[in-house]
């Protein structure tokens, strides 16, 4: 997604802080679920 970002003339600038994400205490399903959602906006 980044490459086609900069692609545009756009410039890519990333934070130095790290997230950590943590879904250990998911289900297999909710972790899907979850994530499936957030893939539909990318």
């Amino acid at each position: 997604m980044g490459i086609k970002v900069e692609e545009l003339g756009y410039k890519i600038i990333t934070s130095p802080t790290f997230v950590d994400n943590i879904n250990e205490n998911l289900t297999f399903n909710k972790f899907l679920n979850r994530h499936s959602r957030w893939a539909k906006w990318s």
